[in-house]
This record gives structure tokens, sequence and C-alpha cells, in this order.
């Protein structure tokens, strides 16, 4: 029943189950068990949409999902095994950046189970990397948002490495995941 207040449109085609991939999509953050899935193509004149959507549904078939996952739906795919889903989205894998920006990306899992997350800063010297933490470290989860804010006008220009740690009982949950970046003054 609809809510008092919201038209029902007849003939639009029901809510997806699926989403896909979006090029370039981290596929190891999926679950252990993930497949992948066929689908149909569904017909493009909008008047045949629904009653495609309707027959796919009835036969138990899928039709070729138009949303993109996003990391909300991906967290909620996580594996139950799988301590944590970790990544930093934004700044991307040899961005340059300038000033002060957010650290955007998904730390997420159980806070009874995993101690914190962290942003480290990579501050390469000669051969080693010098590592120093951003901001404090953070014991709740965090899903498709900030993580931390880096402050790069106080850097002088250069290559860096951000990596997101997710520490569990004193040791890292799986490997960190790490980025380069450049940044310019």
């Amino acid at each position: 029943m609809p809510l008092v207040g919201t038209e029902v449109d007849e003939d639009a085609p029901p809510p997806q189950l699926f989403c896909h991939l979006a090029e370039g999509t981290d596929a190891t953050l999926l679950p252990g068990d993930a497949l992948p899935q066929i689908f149909l193509a569904p017909p493009r004149n909008s008047e045949s949409l629904k009653a495609a959507h309707e027959w796919a549904q009835a036969n138990n078939v899928v039709l070729l999902p138009t949303a993109v996952c996003n990391d909300d739906l991906l967290a909620l795919a996580r594996d139950p095994n799988r301590v944590a889903v970790y990544r930093i989205s934004s700044p991307t894998q040899g961005e340059t950046v300038s000033g002060i920006l957010p650290i955007v990306g998904t730390a997420d899992f159980e806070p009874g189970v995993v101690q914190f997350y962290k942003i480290e800063l990579g501050i390469p010297d000669g051969s080693n990397v010098n590592w120093v933490t951003l901001g404090e470290v953070h014991d709740q989860p965090v899903v498709n948002g900030p993580l931390e804010m880096l402050h790069a006008e106080g850097l002088p220009p250069g290559e860096y490495y951000l990596r997101l740690i997710v520490v569990k009982d004193s040791n890292y949950v799986g490997e960190p995941h790490t980025i380069t970046i450049t940044i310019e003054s």
C-alpha cells in the first residue's frame, strides 16, 4: 500500500534487486563466494519494460541492472566472515592534490571485533618510507564517508603515500590499503 500523498506509477518496473560494478571497482572487496551473474538485456522501448520485468521475475530471470553499485550497497554485501571492508576512494591512486581535503572511503567493521582504523601518510626518505598517523585513530565504522583530513598545504611538493589500516587485537586486519598521491604547491 502506498504512503499517503505518494503516487504509484503502475507502468514503472519494480525496484531492482541487483546493481552492476562500475569500471575500476575493486572486486577483491566483494565476499569470497561472490559469483559473476549473467543478465538478460531489457527491451529498449519503455512500453515493454514493465512487462519484461514482470516476466523476468515470474521466470526467475534477472534483467541487466541499470543501477551502479555504490559503497553502501557493497558494504551490505560484505562477507560476514570477513572482519572488515576498507578502502580509500578519494583521493584516487596517482591523483595530484593540494590544500586541505578529506580522505574519503570505507572502513566498515563490527566495533566489538575491530579496535580501530587509522590513516597514515607515507613520506619517502630515500629507499625507506616514514609513516605518520594523520589525525586520530577511529573506533567507529565509516561507509563511503570522510575517514580523515589531509592538510597538503603544509607539505613540500612531491610523491607521498596514504594508507588505511584496520587493527584488531593489536594486529593489522589484512594488508593496509595503500595509494600513491602527488602533492603540488
